[in-house]
């Protein structure tokens, strides 16, 4: 485990060195996850559109109008420029990036149901997995293998499941929150998800959190989730070993880095910030929540498919949001 820190004005930046590191550095092949809810930093699109070009698999998650906690007027138009940029890349360099087995996408994470709604979240992950056959792909996820999240969602459903809330709260759907990335090579990767055991470990930790956010689970202590679905990482982990040669395993690398740094500007280069980065078997601890947040996003096509999901901003108003991007 690595910590870093960014300090204010003109003091070092050593959270924003790493995190530029991992997104120029990773090699061919590798898989880069990258959610946030201020996506609008052109500096970061840059780095994550060349490893794409170098056959890098990257996938930027930003929020939609629904589900972004801040909606101020130049952060939104930044967003939209920024993405928009990303999404024409992916669409124009299209034949070298697949020449190259790389990926370049952009979603919008657009949960519909509410925060604690397992079941429902099961099923449209796993209608989005076959819906998008490169995210089934990048999964080794085919058809007949998501029958579990169905299955899963129809015995919550029989078993009387209901999400508790506390008192007063909103049953919206839930933010976009999310400041971990994920980063791993090609032999940490597809070796790993092609495992039936990917599947079980994805499945135990669904139904663990069904049990969090269930009424029974109101006393509930939130350490067991990590000691019921542990065995199970780690037995993914054994069947990967297992099918993989001393030569893969030594070229496996994955890194997961949390911590307070937005992908905006001002956390890149004015503001305090503070970086947690795990590597190696540790850094899998956010395995699930990453295989699970790409199957709530609507993926963009066209950057003229962007004005559906954000706010709507007046041209005066984006103007001044683009002029004065460095505050946003």
């Amino acid at each position: 485990m690595l910590e870093t820190h960014n300090w204010i004005g003109y003091g070092e930046k050593k959270a924003t060195v790493l995190k530029a590191t991992l997104y120029a550095l990773m090699p061919p092949g590798a898989v880069v996850k990258s959610p946030d809810s201020l996506w609008n930093f052109s500096l970061w699109a840059s780095l994550l559109t060349g490893h794409a070009l170098r056959g890098g698999r990257v996938m930027v998650v930003a929020p939609t109008a629904r589900s972004a906690p801040a909606t101020a007027f130049g952060s939104v138009a930044l967003a939209e420029n920024v993405l928009g940029q990303m999404v024409l890349a992916a669409r124009e360099l299209d034949p070298a990036i697949r020449r190259v087995g790389g990926l370049l996408k952009v979603g919008m994470y657009a949960p519909t149901m509410g925060v604690g709604d397992i079941p429902e979240k099961a099923r449209t992950i796993a209608a989005s997995y076959r819906a998008h056959p490169w995210l089934a792909d990048l999964h080794a996820a085919e058809a007949p293998d998501l029958r579990f999240l169905d299955a899963l969602a129809d015995s919550l459903d029989a078993s009387g499941f209901r999400a508790r809330y506390l008192e007063g709260e909103a049953l919206e759907a839930p933010k976009l929150h999310m400041k971990v990335h994920f980063f791993s090579t090609k032999e940490g990767w597809d070796p790993l998800m092609a495992q039936q055991e990917s599947y079980e470990f994805l499945a135990a930790y669904l139904r663990e959190r069904a049990i969090q956010v269930s009424e029974v689970g109101r006393d509930r202590d939130l350490r067991l989730l990590q000691q019921k679905i542990s065995p199970l990482s780690q037995r993914l982990l054994e069947a990967w070993r297992e099918s993989t040669t001393p030569d893969q395993q030594a070229e496996a690398a994955w890194f997961l880095t949390v911590g307070s740094q937005n992908q905006n500007f001002r956390s890149a280069a004015l503001d305090g910030e503070v970086l947690v980065t795990l590597a190696g078997e540790e850094a899998l601890i956010g395995l699930a929540d990453q295989m699970l947040i790409l199957g709530l996003c609507d993926w963009i096509e066209g950057p003229e498919e962007l004005k559906d999901h954000v706010l709507p901003v007046s041209g005066i108003m984006r103007g001044i949001g683009l002029w004065a991007r460095f505050i946003f």
